[in-house]
């Protein structure tokens, strides 16, 4: 899906900033003129090709908003109406949001409508169900209730979502192949045949088909928090990121790249225990490995602004230990 151009006033930037937090954490790339146009660029040129390329259009009103008399808001407004009129009727597009108890403008958008004839979404009502609808509507599936739980434990950052299970209650090796299980899914990640990208599928079976490698230890050794590995499925190679620009982008190669690192586990030691949860981080993306549902291919993606703890060369548990 293309991007999201969100349409706000700064004050309610803390509530702009959670509503961008929610959106991205379901894999939907936000458009926040802050973030997006770059010293130097034609803002006005900038923000009307977002508007206009945008897969939809996010305007969130308020007692901020409608209390101002000149805002940039209200050109991008103007700007989206345009869109409304040459997009037609029948195509959801323009999601109007009220951030607080206030008024949806009384803006004309041709054929006898305006855009209190457009159905809006009250956030400061009941704030995760109408989330909720924000992604229907984009046609993105809500999480389900375990990942919701998940996602309140872990102050939403839903990434230790992995354990390996051993055949019996062990200390975790290297060159030894267990079952990469992740606890939303219940399930194992397993080689399967898909249409599209990296063959990966969830198997409820816990076939033992992953072993974690690093660098140091070419034979077995303990599997420490904080080592950089490589990851390796039987039969198959080594799983590496690629990073092309779209999708989960993994592929298969048959040279190590130790490019991933095991997160914090929950045990609080260095050494990994069969059933421990762990995060799992790509130095390449720069992000962890969590599940999100799709439509085709392993439900996998990255889960951005996941770097707690690690500094961009190793993790820091005095840093684990500031931000917990």
């Amino acid at each position: 899906m293309k991007h999201v151009f969100i349409s706000y006033v700064r004050e309610d930037q803390e509530t702009i900033d959670r509503l961008c937090k929610e959106l991205r954490s379901r894999g939907v790339k936000v458009w926040l003129d802050r973030d997006e146009i770059l010293p130097g660029q034609h803002w006005r040129e900038s923000i009307r090709s977002a508007i206009r390329d945008g897969a939809f259009f996010i305007a969130c009103f308020s007692e901020h908003y409608s209390s101002r008399g000149r805002s940039y808001m209200n050109e991008e407004l103007t700007l989206a109406v345009e869109e409304i009129r040459l997009r037609g009727t029948n195509i959801t597009w323009f999601i109007p949001v009220r951030l607080s108890e206030s008024k949806v403008p009384d803006r004309s958008i041709g054929g006898g409508e305006t855009l209190l004839d457009l159905q809006w979404v009250d956030l400061f009502s009941d704030w995760h169900p109408q989330i909720k609808k924000i992604l229907y509507t984009m046609g993105i599936s809500p999480l389900s209730e375990l990942e919701e739980y998940m996602s309140e434990l872990s102050g939403g950052l839903l990434i230790d979502q992995w354990q390996l299970l051993a055949r019996k209650p062990s200390i975790l090796r290297t060159n030894v192949y267990y079952a990469l299980k992740n606890i939303v899914t219940q399930k194992s990640i397993e080689c399967g045949y898909v249409k599209r990208g990296i063959q990966l599928v969830w198997g409820p079976s816990f076939q033992h088909v992953i072993a974690f490698r690093t660098p140091d230890a070419p034979t077995q050794s303990d599997l420490r928090f904080a080592d950089k590995i490589a990851i390796h499925m039987k039969d198959k190679g080594y799983i590496i990121c690629k990073g092309r620009g779209y999708g989960i982008n993994l592929a298969f190669s048959q040279s190590p790249a130790y490019q991933w690192i095991i997160g914090p586990v929950e045990n609080g030691n260095d050494v990994l225990s069969s059933g421990d949860k762990f995060s799992i981080f790509n130095t390449i993306e720069d992000d962890c490995l969590v599940h999100f549902p799709r439509s085709n291919g392993v439900s996998l993606r990255w889960k951005t602004d996941c770097r707690w703890g690690y500094d961009g060369h190793a993790w820091s548990k005095a840093k684990l230990v500031e931000i917990n």
